[in-house]
């Protein structure tokens, strides 16, 4: 045991950087009661493309602009979902290990989830369990801090 935690946001998409970092820890402490950040990476990821890069941004209400991250809801229309399924499976439906991964992520983008962390976790949890990283998650909320 090396008793060490990691602290992060609960990212859209996280990259593979973050699950480097988690590897090396026991604990991943999800800070989802700090302020949600408009122009931040909670709601939004850069991809690869054949073009170069694009990002993918979930449409954030802007009423939800001083809001902790757990508060900030997902908007109720699908286009952004199909939009960001099709960008995903357009890009990287050709590179290794796609296949294994793409069930997961065509089920995601279905499903009708409440608040932007609710899908950010279940995207999280799926790539640790992917990667094999065992560790033990707490989310702040729950911590009644």
């Amino acid at each position: 045991m090396r008793n060490m935690v990691t602290l992060h946001q609960p990212n859209y998409i996280p990259w593979i950087g973050l699950f480097s970092k988690i590897s090396q820890t026991d604990c991943l402490v999800v800070m989802d009661t700090v302020q949600y950040i408009k122009r931040g990476i909670t709601h939004r990821n850069k991809i690869r493309v054949s073009t170069g890069s694009s990002y993918l941004t979930i449409p954030i209400s802007k009423a939800f602009a001083m809001s902790k991250i757990n508060e900030v809801e997902l908007p109720t229309e699908r286009i952004w979902r199909k939009d960001h399924w099709r960008c995903i499976r357009h890009n990287y439906l050709k590179t290794d290990y796609f296949q294994q991964h793409m069930a997961f992520f065509n089920d995601i983008y279905k499903e009708d989830f409440r608040f932007l962390w609710q899908l950010n976790m279940k995207i999280i949890h799926y790539l640790l369990k992917a990667f094999d990283i065992n560790v033990e998650v707490i989310m702040v909320s729950d911590l009644g801090l």
